[in-house]
């Protein structure tokens, strides 16, 4: 089912305040599901984490850093009761096309709030599923030539407000050797531009970092013994 079919089976009244939305990106044609108890609040919090560049659907972001909140339309879309949300979530998802669906996460609730049933459909449904070369094509030619805009100074300082506090996911985990040489390897022969060169200077500087001296460099692996 396309979404614009899928539309047309509309289901909700005014005074709904529970049930299934959309988030239709009208640049792409594509579509996010989701479920919700409160309709107003849930599209609040959604445009909320995407103006201060925390959302965790990193397609929806990207749509909104470039299009901005006109780029996407939150849709309430059909009314049920709460301890339908997860089958009614899953149901309209799965009958729409893959290529067509935005979500990343599990639909249909958490994986420990699933029924063991509804995690077989949701394997059923996907099992072999693959991109066609058609779809696979248009997803291509859809991308080329489309830059993100520079960020602005405000949302650089926002995105860095967000970031603080956070700890890395990588924190405490060393790095393997295959991992080290990879990195190695990526950089040998490439020349670091006077810019760059520069601000490592001041860096150093600034922070009174004093790198150990050591001349004892292997040729052929680049790496000091």
């Amino acid at each position: 089912m396309t979404i614009q079919e899928l539309l047309q089976t509309k289901n909700i009244t005014e005074t709904a305040n529970c049930g299934i939305y959309l988030i239709y990106s009208v640049s792409n044609n594509k579509v996010y599901v989701g479920q919700t108890k409160n309709f107003n609040r849930r599209k609040k919090q959604h445009f909320q984490e995407l103006k201060v560049f925390k959302h965790r659907n990193s397609f929806l972001q990207n749509i909104y850093n470039k299009y901005g909140k006109d780029g996407l339309i939150f849709i309430p879309f059909l009314e049920c009761e709460k301890q339908l949300l997860n089958k009614y979530e899953l149901e309209t998802a799965m009958s729409l096309n893959k290529e067509d669906l935005i979500n990343l996460g599990v639909i249909g609730g958490s994986i420990e709030t699933m029924s063991s049933d509804t995690k077989l459909k949701i394997g059923v449904a996907n099992k072999g599923k693959k991109h066609t070369e058609e779809a696979k094509k248009k997803m291509s030619e859809s991308r080329k030539g489309k830059k993100l805009p520079r960020r602005t100074e405000e949302q650089k300082k926002r995105m860095s407000e967000g970031m603080k506090g956070r700890i890395p996911w990588n924190k405490g985990i060393p790095m393997t050797e295959k991992s080290k040489e990879a990195l190695l390897k990526s950089h040998l022969g490439k020349a670091t531009s006077k810019e760059v060169r520069e601000k490592i200077s001041r860096t150093i500087k600034e922070k009174g970092i004093r790198p150990p001296i050591n001349t004892n460099r292997d040729p052929s692996t680049g790496r000091y013994t």
